[in-house]
């Protein structure tokens, strides 16, 4: 819902109102206590929709989802540098996505 009727809406307001919305969560929100970092919640869920995004690739409606998809990847990564290979939890298989997206 938050993709189809959100960061994919035809509705330039919402589009703009939603990526606001994420951008401040993932900048606010940081704690380590949390179970789950926002930025990752939001890696996750984004990229479970890229089957439905792609079909709408002809679509200037989804620049944002992919503007976001390209700001949240790099702070991912970062996270993830930092810690040992026995901590490391990846949330998504980087060459598959490589794959799905190509």
């Amino acid at each position: 819902m938050l993709i189809e009727k959100g960061l994919v809406s035809s509705d330039p307001k919402m589009r703009e109102s939603f990526i606001s919305a994420i951008r401040f969560i993932v900048e606010s929100i940081q704690s380590p206590q949390l179970h789950e970092q926002p930025f990752k919640f939001f890696i996750r869920l984004l990229l479970s929709k890229l089957d439905y995004v792609q079909q709408k690739a002809g679509s200037r409606h989804t620049k944002l989802y992919f503007l976001l998809i390209r700001e949240l990847l790099p702070i991912y990564f970062d996270s993830q540098l930092g810690l040992q290979a026995v901590n490391f939890q990846e949330i998504f298989d980087s060459s598959m996505l490589l794959k799905d997206v190509i």
